[in-house]
């Protein structure tokens, strides 16, 4: 995606949701989470109730942009730095969120490219690099002869 496409995106919190929501439900159809019901009823601040089982949700409901509990412009905005391969601190200095919500955020984006699901999602179609590290302190106990 190029910038002027990306800046139409983000230009609205309208049209940041409605792009979201291309990922989130399948073909358009709205659908219960809970039981699956199709009959939806919409409530004001871009709810749903379901009709059958009276279960409150939203788009993010149970998805990783809903654990994030940000604007859906910023969420966006720190997909694209993600993307940029910016650090998760200099991420909270470019968007003016704090360094615990960008590296959770980034945490939960790296948990969506692992497992994706049903082949769905920002990074769909998207080739994606993972490297190999090793995160951890020093071995305890005896290193020398005599080793375990």
């Amino acid at each position: 995606m190029n910038v002027k496409e990306f800046g139409d995106i983000v230009k609205s919190k309208k049209s940041s949701i409605s792009y979201l929501r291309n990922f989130c439900w399948l073909q358009g159809q709205l659908f219960c989470p809970k039981c699956e019901g199709t009959k939806i009823h919409v409530i004001k601040n871009y709810g749903y109730r379901c009709g059958s089982c009276r279960y409150s949700f939203t788009d993010f409901s149970g998805r990783y942009l809903g654990k994030l509990r940000l604007e859906p412009q910023l969420a966006l905005w720190l997909i694209k730095l993600f993307e940029l391969i910016l650090t998760a601190f200099e991420c909270s200095k470019q968007l003016g969120i704090s360094y615990p919500t960008a590296a959770k955020a980034y945490d939960l984006l790296r948990t969506s490219v692992r497992f994706p699901a049903e082949g769905r999602g920002v990074f769909a179609g998207c080739r994606v690099e993972v490297d190999e590290a090793y995160f951890g302190g020093r071995k305890m106990g005896r290193r020398s002869r005599g080793a375990e």
